[in-house]
């Protein structure tokens, strides 16, 4: 294991667990667009809120995208990247001696490493995985389409702007709501608020080492296959999933046309029930904003992505964006956090909210957000893999 990579860990030696502070649990944005409606599952669609979509692995073009690589940690997604490591989150938090669920079996942890250069961590299992996902190596990322997946919240209540809604009681009874509910489950801290207000899209604005935006491209693409087996150091047995041939896929479904609102501008993050989901996007950008969150990816959520564009949401941290570089998906970002929170006049109380269009909206400051004939969409940030490279090999050694 390298020495140029400082690791902290924090192992077991007697067996039982060593518990520490999972932190600050944040602000958990939960909310019900009407009384009765239902816990919701994960990221939020533009397309529909239908509670079942896309609950079931992905097939056709996208078969293998990732979903086999998807684990649970806690009430989020943990990602195998080594025989015996998985990726997630660091601002999650947890303890050695907490259980990761993969493919039917439970993983007790028994170390971790966190990366002094951006929101990763890697956890340390006792035994062995089954499979586990390639690591994106490329740095050409902009212009990407992506797949998503994560245990986040659906659609809540439709933001609109221009006319009354029930947008400020819904938010109004969602934080009500929301801390006990986090607290009930031993939620670790989940989405940081970040975006333009934070620094990061700033930073990319002014060109702090951008590597540039890219408009959206056609969503046709080329079939999909799984990883095969690699070297791994001799300690880890490496076995790999077994390479299938891509299925033809009939035309893309498309989601009835909603009824038009006048003013929409998208909807607020909704209950969850931790089904996992997937989803697509576009990398609008991949910058470095250095310091303790070192390279990002840019991800939006616009109104013109097709059927399955998607946005993450509360419980969506940790989440796995997996892009495909010849006919191998790999693992390419792992959600951080989301542009927000917004408010719907100066004064009026603060919400998240996956935004198609931000215009006409305030920032959290209570500043104007002007409203201007181009869509401002709201956008999520992953930490991106491929500038953290180095510092994955150090921990779980070479491929």
């Amino acid at each position: 294991m390298s020495s140029a990579f400082p690791i902290h860990w924090r192992v077991s030696t007697t067996g039982q667990r060593r518990r520490r502070p999972l932190g600050r649990v944040g602000a958990v944005l939960l909310t019900i667009a009407c009384a009765g409606e239902l816990p919701g599952r994960a990221l939020i669609f533009f397309a529909t809120d239908d509670p079942t979509y896309n609950i079931k692995a992905p097939g056709c073009e996208l078969a293998n995208s990732g979903w086999q690589y998807v684990g649970r940690w806690g009430l989020y997604v943990g990602v195998p990247v080594a025989a015996d490591y998985f990726l997630t989150a660091k601002h999650l938090g947890g303890a050695v001696g907490d259980a990761f669920s993969y493919d039917g079996q439970r993983y007790t942890t028994v170390a971790y490493a966190d990366d002094p250069g951006s929101d990763l961590r890697l956890w340390r299992v006792a035994g062995a995985f089954p499979r586990y996902a390639p690591l994106n190596e490329h740095r050409g990322e902009s212009g990407a389409r992506v797949v998503i997946f994560g245990f986040g919240s659906r659609r809540g209540a439709p933001v609109v702007v221009g006319q009354p809604n029930n947008l400020t009681g819904a938010v109004a009874m969602a934080m009500e709501m929301a801390a006990p509910q986090a607290a009930s489950r031993g939620a670790p801290a989940d989405l940081p608020r970040q975006g333009h207000s934070s620094g990061i899209a700033g930073a990319e604005a002014t060109g702090s080492r951008a590597e540039g935006s890219s408009a959206r491209p056609s969503r046709t693409g080329t079939s999909s296959q799984t990883r095969t087996g690699q070297t791994k150091w001799p300690r880890r047995s490496d076995r790999s999933t077994p390479r299938t041939a891509p299925t033809p896929c009939p035309p893309t479904w498309q989601p009835p046309a909603p009824e038009p609102i006048a003013g929409l501008k998208g909807w607020l993050w909704g209950l969850r029930d931790g089904e996992l989901r997937w989803g697509e996007n576009v990398v609008q950008a991949a910058f470095d904003v250095g310091g303790a969150l070192g390279g990002v990816l840019r991800i939006c959520f616009d109104a013109n992505g097709g059927p399955n564009e998607a946005m993450i949401a509360s419980g969506d941290s940790g989440g796995a964006v997996f892009l495909q570089t010849g006919q191998v998906w790999k693992l390419a970002g792992v959600v951080y956090g989301a542009d927000g929170p917004y408010r719907l006049t100066a004064d009026s109380p603060t919400f998240n909210a996956a935004l198609f269009d931000r215009g006409g909206l305030f920032q959290a400051s209570g500043a104007p957000i002007p409203d201007t004939a181009n869509d401002q969409p709201s956008c999520f940030f992953a930490t991106r893999v491929s500038s953290r490279l180095n510092w994955i090999r150090g921990v779980i050694g070479p491929p």
